[in-house]
Order: structure tokens, then C-alpha cells, then sequence
């Protein structure tokens, strides 16, 4: 048995685990992936972070990265998000602005631009006036085009398993 085998075990074995199947990943709308991204680092997933994600999934034109960073800008993190914590909302910003800089508007664009064809994932980095945000993935170099930047305070990982991009 590996030793990634012995601790799916040793989690599947946890009293308190529970698989979670009825998630609607992909979400295909960037302002519920980002959102989920940015909201569950400390957060209770079902209680706090997916109400948020489901009511951001209501505003179709938060559906693409650059509408979900305009909707966001013009209505405020307290009614898009139902969230008021600036160092959220600024993490949220400094992702979008960095997809949108990078041409990222849908979901299948995130996994190109993490993933290219699909070989190799690459890490992002990159600032904000707000906020820095950066993207990585464990035991892969980054893209020294990005890399370049200043180095970030939080960090956003693609979860293969699941394909959801967890920001902390």
C-alpha cells in the first residue's frame, strides 16, 4: 500500500468524513469558482462557503471572470458575495484581475491556463494594488514569466482530485 493510499484510508476512516457528491463542480461560472476559491480557506465549507458559492451562481453575468470582477466592483462584496471582510474580497479581486489580465473568462480557460494541454500544470503569480493572490501547484516549476512578480501572501491551489482551486 503507498503511503497516498494509507492516508485515504486513514481520512475515509475519520468519524466525522463524509464524501460530498452532490457539489456542482464545475460550476461553470467563474464568480462561484473564484468565490469558492477565495471563501473556504478556514471557513466551514456547508454552512458558510457554498451558500455563497449558490448565491453568486444566481448572477449570470458573474458567469465569465471579467463580468464577475465588474459585478463585484459595482454591487460590493456585501451583496454579491453576502460578505464584508476586505481581505477576502480583496483576494477575490486580485484573482480575478489577474485572470482577466491573462484572458481567463471561463472555467475551461482556467484549466488551459493551469494546465496547457493538459502535459504539465504551471504556478502564477501576481500582485494587486489591493491585494497579491497566487495560483500554484504542488511539485510543479512556475512559469518564469509570471514567477518574475512579487512574491504573494496567499496561496491558490488547483485540487486535481476535484478541480476546484482553493485560495488561502
Amino acid at each position: 500500500m503507498t503511503g497516498v493510499e494509507r492516508v485515504a484510508m486513514h481520512v475515509r476512516g475519520l468519524p466525522d468524513f463524509e464524501m460530498v457528491d452532490d457539489l456542482a463542480i464545475p460550476y461553470n461560472h467563474m464568480g462561484a469558482t473564484i468565490t469558492d476559491a477565495v471563501l473556504q480557506a478556514g471557513l466551514r465549507y456547508e454552512t458558510v462557503v457554498w451558500p455563497r458559492v449558490q448565491h453568486v451562481m444566481t448572477i449570470p453575468e458573474a458567469a465569465t471572470t471579467s463580468g464577475f470582477l465588474a459585478v463585484l466592483r459595482e454591487r460590493g462584496g456585501e451583496e454579491v458575495v453576502h460578505w464584508t471582510h476586505t481581505e477576502k474580497l480583496g483576494r477575490m479581486d486580485a484573482v480575478a484581475e489577474l485572470f482577466v489580465a491573462d484572458g481567463v473568462e471561463t472555467e475551461a480557460d482556467l484549466h488551459f491556463w493551469l494546465c496547457g494541454d493538459g502535459d504539465e500544470c504551471a504556478a502564477h503569480v501576481a500582485s494587486s494594488p489591493l491585494s497579491t493572490a497566487s495560483v500554484s501547484r504542488p511539485s510543479i516549476t512556475s512559469r518564469s514569466s509570471v514567477a518574475s512578480k512579487t512574491p504573494p501572501p496567499s496561496t491558490c491551489t488547483l485540487r486535481a482530485s476535484s478541480s476546484r482551486l482553493a485560495c488561502a
